[in-house]
């Protein structure tokens, strides 16, 4: 069939070539809605990959066909094939990245990601005893996924995106889970540039938004050293940028501090207590790390950053969480005192609320608003001086008279 479609369109007979072709797109259709679960529908994929990236002017329509047949018949299936052959099901998964590699558009990438990890649960699938030849259906997933990971993130030029792993992350999270420690290297900055290592931080934001599926199926002690992995890579990268070495301003910083607060969000799920918590995020060390990295002449006039890495250390450290309790119980205890008469009655209400330079400007008398004088009676010395003009009145009064 791949040497029927990549066979030559005549110009003596195109529509005949493209109306034959066409009619075996409908039997493969057909053949993909009849028998989801046939094991020789996998091979087709590649084949109908290649026909959709075709672009000459005769073959769009056949590739457009093409596409739709992947996407309703494929991508949308909610049954895979039962596949027995393991190594072939392997080569099916690598074709399909070969031609990711030379996507055109970014519609054809999300195409062939779908249709990657179509195959990738088909594996998954598979039967145990099919599982041990070539290193067994994870290793297999993993070699693939993880030699298009190391192009997106060491290649500039490279036409995959980190999407094409997101994708596996989100919608196969056991499949993905062992690229996690080729996401934590990524995003220490191995081997990558400053872009690169933040689409790093996203996909590790992605992986803990899975801990809680990974946890029922994994060791908790192994998702545990992952979390222990992040906290090191993130505190390490915000230590770096807190010295003389460090370049990044604040927009890359915040993302820093999003992804650090992001994935302890994600890891209370698996972390159930605070202590636990700020155990394995070191809370004792987030003082010292934020007043450093609030020192550097890069932030110090910053307070977005202050702000978000005040959220982060508030979420995993036990000890901030108790100052605050206690802040909060004196501001009610004051409230209460004020009501019960106990409070002296000389300051407003809402003093402990107003910064000083508020209370101050509200007790200045420069800012109260001056008083109208009340308008007096001019008296008799007052109608001497204006020079007579009140008998001036009379006698035109008189005259008029």
């Amino acid at each position: 069939m791949s040497r029927l479609f990549a066979s030559p369109i005549h110009p003596a007979s195109a529509q005949e070539s493209i109306h034959f072709k066409a009619r075996v797109l409908d039997l493969v259709e057909a053949f993909f809605k009849r028998q989801p679960q046939n094991a020789l529908s996998l091979p087709l994929i590649p084949v109908l990959l290649r026909l959709n990236m075709e672009i000459g002017d005769k073959d769009k329509q056949l590739g457009s066909k093409a596409g739709a047949v992947l996407q309703s018949r494929v991508v949308g299936n909610k049954e895979v094939p039962v596949v027995e052959d393991l190594e072939a099901a392997g080569s099916i998964l690598a074709a399909i990245h070969d031609i990711a590699r030379g996507s055109p558009s970014r519609e054809f990438l999300t195409l062939c990601s779908n249709c990657s990890v179509f195959v990738t649960k088909t594996i998954a699938h598979m039967p145990s005893s099919s599982r041990q030849p070539a290193g067994g259906a994870v290793e297999i997933v993993t070699k693939t996924y993880a030699a298009s990971l190391k192009e997106v993130m060491t290649k500039k030029n490279s036409r995959l995106h980190t999407s094409f792993i997101s994708d596996l992350v989100a919608r196969q999270p056991l499949q993905a889970w062992p690229l996690r420690d080729d996401v934590l290297k990524y995003a220490g900055g191995q081997g990558v540039n400053d872009h690169q290592q933040t689409e790093a931080f996203n996909l590790m934001t992605a992986i803990a938004k899975h801990l809680a599926v990974v946890s029922q199926s994994v060791d908790a002690s192994e998702v545990k050293d992952w979390i222990v992995g992040a906290r090191k890579v993130l505190y390490g990268v915000l230590d770096k940028e807190s010295s003389d070495d460090g370049s990044w301003q604040a927009p890359r910083i915040k993302d820093v501090i999003k992804t650090a607060l992001q994935i302890a969000r994600f890891s209370k799920t698996v972390l159930k207590t605070n202590d636990e918590l700020g155990s394995v995020w070191e809370s004792d060390k987030t003082y010292e790390l934020g007043r450093k990295l609030l020192q550097t002449k890069r932030m110090q006039n910053n307070p977005s950053v202050r702000m978000l890495f005040g959220q982060f250390e508030l979420f995993v450290s036990p000890a901030a969480q108790a100052a605050q309790r206690r802040r909060k119980d004196e501001k009610k205890d004051k409230k209460r005192r004020r009501q019960d008469g106990d409070e002296p009655s000389g300051a407003p209400a809402d003093a402990e609320a107003m910064d000083v330079d508020d209370v101050e400007s509200a007790a200045s008398p420069e800012k109260q608003p001056a008083k109208k004088e009340a308008k007096q009676a001019p008296t008799k010395g007052d109608a001497q001086q204006s020079g007579g003009g009140g008998d001036k009145k009379v006698k035109k009064r008189k005259v008029a008279a």
